[in-house]
């Protein structure tokens, strides 16, 4: 009679462990997407200082366009700043997620194991 309790016991924290190995597996799909995010973003801040560098490059402008394209540039880089920000977070609040699921995994993995332990 133990051991059918026991075993049900097992069952349970073998089916939990199995809702916490999906909830990380969401975790870490989430952080390779914000990663993807991240690399478009930085490729795209890149594009946007090569056409500025190519327009100051082409040649005569005036002042006035050059003060502007400064203006955009600067705006640009205060966009891409912010959204790199917001990205970061992201990540930090993923790998606080992913930490915590994994402790949790351990811990439950223990008790499971010790309770087969104690079968035999």
């Amino acid at each position: 009679m133990i051991n059918t309790q026991v075993l049900a016991t097992l069952r349970q924290e073998v089916e939990a462990l199995q809702a916490v190995h999906a909830e990380l597996d969401d975790s870490y799909a989430r952080s390779v997407r914000l990663e993807e995010q991240l690399i478009e973003l930085v490729n795209a801040f890149s594009r946007e200082v090569a056409d500025f560098l190519a327009r100051i490059a082409a040649g005569d402008h005036s002042r006035d366009q050059l003060l502007v394209a400064t203006k955009q540039m600067q705006e640009i880089q205060m966009s891409f700043n912010q959204q790199y920000l917001q990205l970061q977070m992201q990540m930090q609040r993923e790998n606080r997620s992913y930490t915590s699921v994994s402790n949790i995994m351990k811990t439950r993995h223990g008790t499971v194991k010790n309770s087969i332990g104690n079968i035999r």
